[in-house]
């Protein structure tokens, strides 16, 4: 739910900073501006202009009285906000990318393209710089004081997190274990934990205490499409990204155990849904390509794919048994799919536009499907006659031809597009 909407920036809006009251906000754009917000009449207070380039970073003094803007016209500059004027400007000779202030509001941290950080005496509103830290090999991208004022935390496009001891200005520790760029920090209210996140889309939480990561939120497949959990061991977990990756995780520690998929000849455009075994052992994904293909876990290697649908799957479901598999399809149709002979031995046709997901009753004997057609139709199962592997059954008796169903029921009260189900 959107409480209001703040338009005034011509380009990108870049960046924000607010008080705890939240009582004004200010944001700063690609159009070079600043803009102070009233946030309970949603109306603009200020516009503040001085800086010729995009600005990139703000930062609020303790007593939100100042503003302190960076951008990638090289400076910084002070604000006093009660008269909406400039009060210093500090050239930093690099593109600004982060900004800091320490508790108390004594000291004004910068950190730049030129992977250095700089720290300000603000009291004197002095240009000249206090100290440099060096300690990084690309550009800053983060920068998170401690509430004590003795502790900085950077982040940085090498991928690197390192802590500063401020009192001395020298490092008291690396942190590695993003192996892309640190796109952003924070401390827990308790300041006992640093939350990172990185351009792969990986979060890390930190003991700030030792510089130990002590959590890791699953996530590094540029966007996760679908996790399952192992029922036959429940320390795994199964994550399918839109990088065509499956990964197998040890949920305890929140490691990977294994990963595969793209490079071992699966799908060749995006993954859309996956279902895994109740034994653990297989894993079967569908995707934009048509095609649903069944993993063996162990050896990470394709034991099937399965053909048919004339456009994208949709969505996959598993049928108790793990012998039968249904599927759900943008040509309109949905598949039951015989896993021992990998054939769609059963057609429904009926939906009138993309049929999005599919699932079944315990017992197998009703399939459900929902499509953007906004209906969700009830199907008998003409497979679930109770017949288990090992009866014994001539090869004429079991090959059957493939069987086109007709909805059984249709439930119509829906006013736009059905995106999922599930059954009792």
């Amino acid at each position: 739910h959107i409480d209001a909407v703040f338009t005034g920036h011509s380009q990108d809006v870049t960046c924000v900073t607010a008080p705890k009251d939240l009582l004004f906000f200010v944001s700063g754009s690609r159009d070079c501006s600043i803009r102070v917000w009233v946030t309970k009449e949603c109306k603009l207070m200020t516009v503040l202009r001085r800086h010729q380039l995009t600005v990139t970073c703000l930062s609020l003094t303790e007593d939100n009285k100042r503003l302190i803007s960076g951008s990638y016209d090289k400076t910084v500059r002070i604000w006093a906000l009660n008269h909406g004027i400039q009060e210093k400007v500090i050239e930093i000779g690099e593109k600004v990318t982060s900004l800091a202030v320490t508790q108390q509001s004594r000291m004004i941290i910068t950190g730049s393209m030129d992977a250095k950080i700089r720290l300000w005496n603000l009291e004197q509103l002095s240009a000249k710089e206090e100290a440099t830290l060096a300690g990084h090999t690309d550009g800053i991208t983060c920068l998170v004081a401690h509430p004590d004022g003795k502790l900085l935390i950077s982040g940085s496009y090498d991928g690197k997190i390192i802590m500063w001891n401020l009192n001395e200005c020298v490092q008291e520790r690396f942190l590695e274990g993003h192996d892309s760029t640190v796109t952003c920090l924070c401390l827990t209210r308790d300041n006992a934990k640093i939350v990172s996140a990185s351009s792969n889309n990986e979060i890390k939480v930190w003991n700030a205490e030792i510089g130990s990561h002590s959590d890791e939120i699953f996530g590094k497949h540029g966007g996760i499409v679908s996790v399952k959990f192992d029922r036959s061991n429940t320390d795994r977990l199964f994550t399918l990204g839109i990088d065509r990756n499956i990964t197998v995780w040890h949920r305890p520690s929140h490691s990977p155990l294994s990963t595969f998929g793209k490079s071992s000849g699966g799908h060749t455009e995006r993954v859309t849904g996956m279902v895994v075994t109740s034994n653990g052992q297989e894993v079967y994904t569908c995707s934009m390509d048509k095609t649903i293909i069944g993993w063996n876990v162990e050896d990470q290697k394709i034991i099937k794919t399965l053909y048919g649908h004339e456009s994208c799957v949709s969505d996959i479901h598993l049928l108790p048994g793990d012998e039968w598999l249904l599927s759900a399809s943008e040509d309109r149709t949905a598949r039951l799919w015989n896993l021992e002979n990998g054939k769609d031995e059963v057609i429904f046709r009926g939906h009138t536009d993309i049929i999005s997901c599919i699932t079944s009753t315990h017992n197998k004997e009703l399939v459900f499907t929902g499509s953007l057609d906004r209906t969700i139709s009830m199907w008998v199962n003409p497979k679930n006659t109770g017949k288990k592997k090992g009866d014994t059954k001539t090869d004429e008796q079991t090959q059957l031809a493939q069987e086109v169903v007709t909805a059984e029921f249709i439930f119509l009260k829906h006013s736009a597009a059905i995106v999922c189900l599930a059954v009792s």
